[in-house]
């Protein structure tokens, strides 16, 4: 309920398909076009029969279904960190398994990344699951289990998690039963054949045989210079090292010197020294192979988070000498000091996220309760906040999001192609206010998979037909310095429309950090000190004859 959306890829690769699976409307990027089709609707699909099962059952409204989507998101995560947890106390050490729950139950990482609908996080599901039956001893049943899991992780959920396979496998091709553990893994591939039911479902969606998960590995690594992830921006060698920082503070640097804490300590652990290293590269190998990468995103980590919460904890045991002599004369205090400044930190973390940027799911809702008359389809417009949009989920029927140009130039995504004739019929029942009708219709009119999409480009080049004149918009979603006049950037294509009361009447304004203008501490973390907010405003087109009517005034929510 109290985590944001991170990244405007999760509202509009996975949030909005999902939408027009379900209810017939949505925004289509780039990637879903059939001419490039890097992005799988299975794993759409999966996602949609939840949401469809809420709404047909206790879900009173497409914010419900939004909503209780997540919670199942974040029980299946609560599901594999139990298993994980289990397996550590079982095989580890139960006070390592302790250490690892607290870490799991209390880093910001992983309350954003546990209920977050990404890839990366379905991938992490099936590693946390994975690792779990690493961290058992060897067996036939085990390694099917091992390798059945990583399939799905990588094929129905993110391709690049394959390369956590790399030191199970070395491992098994290093023991003396080389044979005997190729068969098995042999063996556990065929039973791998899960990511066959995906290529079936694609090739339903787009006509086509179709495999999302080399698609994607081909545009990314094999681009080019025009092309790949590093147009969408690149970031300096120590990005994941302060991303880490911020979301596990103390704990990501336990989880740095647990590998090294280890060699110092090979010789009251041998011969179980290289077993527990081993268990402890997932970790590391995953965040060497993405820090080489240019382009670098807080959620590409998300998958090594559970094995991130592992090294801490193993780091944080083999540690207690050191603690004992830096920290307090007592090992049990010691640790206990380590964990409490943890949990302190993680804890001032996470209300920082909610309460310096929740603004968009609370603004967005109060459209359920429009003054303006629902007779035709109504514009909710955005401009620079359009990477907030948290989703059709937070629209109500009839109303469509319209993008008015800012100072973002590259690519936006547009509506799904729509039957014009299908169309024309909505748009006659909306205007007799059958709302009811309407939905009913627009829900069951046809889906568009396999046509090909015009004004999509995999450059992220921008296409004009994406906006529409200020003119056509019936509300308008922005943010603007409180106190300040004329234009939020300095440029004419974002102006504070706050200000410009001849045109926009206010329905709410809520509190939003503004992060380029607060101190870093203030920023990161929920303490005291001054901090500078922007308002997050819902306004209305004034119109003769209709009233503003609902929730005029400012909110404060600090």
């Amino acid at each position: 309920m109290h985590a944001r959306h991170t990244d405007c890829d999760e509202v509009f690769n996975y949030w909005e398909p999902m939408h027009y699976l379900q209810y017939g409307t949505g925004l289509q990027t780039w990637e879903y076009a059939p001419q490039f089709a890097i992005r799988s609707w299975g794993y759409i699909s999966l996602h949609a029969v939840i949401g469809g099962l809420f709404e047909f059952g206790f879900a009173n409204s497409k914010i419900h279904v939004f909503y209780l989507t997540r919670m199942v998101l974040a029980m299946a995560s609560a599901f594999t960190e139990a298993v994980m947890f289990q397996a550590v106390a079982e095989n580890v050490h139960p006070r390592v398994a302790l250490y690892t729950l607290i870490i799991l139950l209390g880093s910001p990482g992983m309350f954003i990344a546990s209920s977050s609908f990404l890839p990366s996080t379905f991938a992490m599901y099936a590693a946390t699951w994975a690792f779990a039956i690493f961290l058992q001893p060897p067996s036939r049943k085990n390694t099917w289990g091992y390798v059945v899991l990583s399939a799905i992780g990588t094929l129905w959920g993110w391709p690049f998690a394959g390369a956590l396979i790399l030191p199970f496998v070395l491992e098994h091709l290093a023991m003396k039963q080389r044979m005997s553990n190729v068969r098995r893994m042999i063996e556990g591939s065929l039973m791998a054949a899960v990511g066959a039911p995906l290529l079936v479902l694609d090739h339903l969606f787009y006509g086509r045989w179709v495999f999302a998960s080399l698609n994607i590995v081909l545009y990314n690594v094999f681009g080019g210079d025009e092309r790949g992830p590093d147009i969408y921006g690149t970031e300096p060698w120590y990005f994941y090292i302060a991303n880490g920082l911020i979301n596990f503070n103390v704990a990501y640097l336990a989880a740095i010197w647990s590998l090294p804490v280890l060699v110092r300590n090979v010789a009251r652990l041998a011969p179980r020294t290289l077993k527990v290293a081993i268990r402890l590269s997932p970790f590391y190998v995953w965040l060497a192979v993405f820090t080489m990468q240019p382009h670098k995103e807080e959620r590409f980590m998300y998958v090594a988070f559970p094995m991130l919460c592992f090294c801490a904890a193993v780091g944080l045991y083999l540690a207690q000498g050191v603690l004992e002599t830096l920290v307090i004369q007592s090992k049990t205090w010691s640790v206990t000091v380590f964990l409490v400044a943890f949990v302190a930190v993680s804890m001032l973390r996470i209300s920082a996220n909610y309460a310096h940027y929740h603004a968009p799911l609370d603004i967005y809702p109060l459209l359920g309760s429009a003054p303006l008359p629902l007779r035709r389809p109504v514009n909710v417009c955005v401009g620079k906040e359009w990477y907030r949009f948290p989703s059709h989920y937070f629209l109500p029927v009839g109303m469509r999001l319209r993008f008015v140009r800012s100072g973002f130039r590259g690519l936006l995504p547009k509506y799904f192609q729509q039957d014009a004739e299908q169309q024309a019929v909505l748009e006659a029942v909306l205007a007799k206010g059958h709302i009811a009708s309407y939905s009913f219709l627009e829900r069951r009119q046809k889906r568009f998979f396999r046509e090909a999409v015009e004004g999509v480009n995999d450059q992220n080049r921008e296409e004009m037909d994406r906006y529409v004149g200020l003119d056509e918009c019936d509300y308008l979603i922005d943010t603007s310095r409180r106190g300040g006049s004329g234009s939020g950037s300095g440029s004419g294509d974002e102006p504070q429309y706050v200000h410009d009361r001849a045109t926009w009447a206010t329905v709410q304004c809520v509190g939003f950090l503004d992060s380029s203008r607060t101190a870093t501490l203030q920023r990161l973390l929920f303490v005291p000190g001054r901090r500078e907010w922007l308002d997050y405003c819902l306004l209305v087109r004034v119109r003769a004859g209709v009233g503003v009517g609902v929730g005029v005034g400012v909110g404060v929510g600090l």
